[in-house]
């Protein structure tokens, strides 16, 4: 059974605490309420079944529904078949909070079947936000270069192999980024990926033309157009620890999304402190994901970076494969394995700070393998951060090195020479 989107019930309710993540005796309890203690003129009780915590042999086919309006007591029947609770009660207070399934599932390396079989896993438990057949899919990895060899960037087997997954899927698929230096059609071709890729139909969509669109909460950010326009874009980060932000994932690898100069423009611009949301990087870059397009997550965990991260960092075999639409969620999930505080990470506090949907531990399902069951405890990440802000000169030689590194020609003929 696919599992969606769920809610659950954490606040107080008439005379009793239901808890979090209670069984369906919870909402027995709260129907028998309308019996003695409630005021209800109307509820309905509708919640979404999920195989891992409702078992489907476990569930009445039907639940119980009672209405009180001036003394006079009703009886309804419904399918526990919905997906909300709406309850109209002075005396009740309640919070429905939105749970994010996290897919995760072990994967020991990177051979091409046991990739296939993980994705498949982690890919059909989840309910994708778009019909795959005939869909434009854009990857979205993490391709910042390849100067230091492949472990900086998603690894290029799996890169194939989520290619390979979408097109078996009758989709349309493409594959785009902004490197942090060169293009990804230079990086891809370092990672000796670009002949596969062309095997397979899949096209490289540059990262070169942009829209400017507002982000939710204030500000804006000029977005690259293939990824604005495609169906589902499919961000693919690996797991890495990081200098500036001490760990990053999923929501970090949007960053790559902003087109060209403009990713070291932030840095100069919102990497400094300020009392000011719209104008501190990680504040700002959180809201990045809900500006683009339906989204999936594929985090590579496979092979991690630790120590010292996004370039020059160690290898980690972790053997972790997760996926999830809620780019926030897996990477809330990843904290746990890892064992890293949000509190220690300043995109995940970011995250908390704004209230986004998957920050809290208590918002996400596990279908699969739950977070405890992957944990490591030697995984280490840099202790002081360096600063993220660029200073003048180190953004004027980023701004050259980056036009030179962009000019796919020059590069063919400095390599033949």
């Amino acid at each position: 059974m696919r599992i969606g989107s769920e809610y659950i019930i954490h606040e107080n309710l008439c005379q009793g605490e239901t808890g979090r993540r209670k069984d369906l005796a919870s909402f027995s309890w709260f129907c028998e309420q309308g019996k003695t203690g409630g005021n209800f003129s109307l509820f309905y009780l509708l919640h979404t079944v999920s195989c891992q915590r409702f078992p489907p042999a476990k569930l009445p086919y039907k639940a119980r529904i009672f209405s009180l309006h001036f003394g006079i007591y009703s009886r309804k029947i419904c399918r526990l078949s919905f997906r909300y609770l709406l309850l109209n009660d002075k005396n009740c207070q309640i919070m429905l909070k939105k749970i994010s399934p996290v897919a995760l599932t072990a994967c020991p390396g990177y051979d091409k079947q046991v990739l296939l079989q993980a994705l498949d896993r982690v890919l059909k438990t989840l309910e994708l936000p778009t019909n795959l057949h005939s869909s434009e899919v854009l990857l979205k990895p993490n391709l910042i270069s390849a100067k230091a060899g492949p472990l900086a960037c998603t690894e290029g087997t799996l890169i194939l192999a989520v290619a390979s997954w979408f097109i078996d899927q009758g989709a349309r698929v493409g594959i785009g980024d902004s490197p942090a230096f060169g293009t990804a059609a230079s990086v891809l071709k370092n990672l000796n990926l670009l002949d596969e890729l062309a095997q397979l139909g899949v096209q490289i969509r540059p990262f070169q033309q942009g829209v400017r669109v507002e982000l939710p909460g204030g500000g804006q950010a000029v977005l690259a157009r293939a990824a604005l326009e495609c169906d589902l874009l499919v961000n693919m980060p690996r797991v890495k620890a990081h200098v500036q932000a001490r760990l990053t994932m999923a929501v970090k690898n949007y960053f790559g999304c902003l087109v060209g100069l403009r990713k070291a423009w932030w840095h100069m611009a919102y990497g400094g402190n300020t009392p000011c949301k719209e104008k501190r990087f990680f504040d700002r870059l959180i809201r990045i994901p809900a500006a683009l397009p339906s989204s999936l997550n594929i985090i590579d965990g496979i092979v991690a970076m630790h120590r010292n991260g996004p370039i020059n960092g160690a290898p980690y075999p972790l053997s972790v494969l997760a996926a999830s639409t809620n780019a926030v969620a897996a990477d809330r999930a990843l904290h746990a394995i890892l064992r890293v505080d949000p509190q220690d990470s300043p995109v995940m506090t970011a995250c908390q700070r704004a209230n986004l949907d998957g920050a809290s531990f208590s918002q996400l399902s596990f279908p699969l393998a739950s977070p405890e069951d992957l944990q490591v405890d030697d995984f280490q990440i840099p202790g002081t951060l360096n600063p993220v802000r660029f200073n003048p000169f180190r953004f004027l030689k980023s701004s050259i090195r980056r036009v030179f590194m962009n000019n796919d020609r020059l590069l063919e003929k400095i390599d033949h020479k």
